[in-house]
């Protein structure tokens, strides 16, 4: 990942491979994406901290609602963590 001021910007390769990575890390990765509790760990961050970002609109059409289950999809959530330009 290249450096951009304080923040990392992964390229779409990067990307790819941190969610495979992720994959084969645990087996539990749903056929509907991660769960927050899965993706709060993948970012070192508290799942309170996903909900504010979710209500905030940063996460916006990188998951899913399933009742009142959250999915993500890896590869369109880790971009928009990575290079979404509210991240800068």
């Amino acid at each position: 990942m290249s450096r951009n001021g304080s923040r990392n910007i992964a390229s779409k390769p990067e990307i790819e491979r941190a969610v495979q990575a992720f994959r084969k890390s645990d087996p539990n990765v749903s056929k509907f994406g991660m769960t927050v509790d899965q993706f709060a760990r993948e970012l070192n961050v508290a799942r309170k901290t996903l909900y504010e970002w979710i209500q905030k609109g940063r996460f916006d059409g990188t998951f899913r609602k399933r009742g009142k289950h959250i999915y993500f999809w890896p590869e369109k959530t880790l971009d928009r963590f990575y290079n979404g330009p509210e991240w800068r």
